[in-house]
């Protein structure tokens, strides 16, 4: 979990040139942990490709019409995004 070890996920991104980051959404019910996630490793790194799936992700498709999805999405604003069915 990105919250325990923030610290040290910090060091890793300003140390280290990474060309992307996935964050996976198993243990997500709602996006603002996500957001606070990309929020992070955006502010130290801009660069840095993020990709988002899961199932907090996929649901979303599911649960969801398409613009409150493209909405949700778009706050999100990571690069990409794996949808799995």
């Amino acid at each position: 979990l990105c919250h325990y070890e923030r610290d040290k996920l910090g060091e890793k991104l300003e140390r280290k040139r990474f060309k992307a980051i996935v964050i996976t959404t198993t243990i997500y019910i709602t996006v603002h942990p996500i957001l606070d996630i990309i929020q992070f490793i955006k502010g130290i790194n801009q660069g840095v490709t993020v990709i988002v799936g899961g199932p907090y992700i996929s649901k979303l498709t599911e649960e969801v019409d398409l613009p409150v999805n493209q909405s949700i999405l778009s706050m999100i604003d990571a690069d990409f995004y794996i949808f799995i069915r």
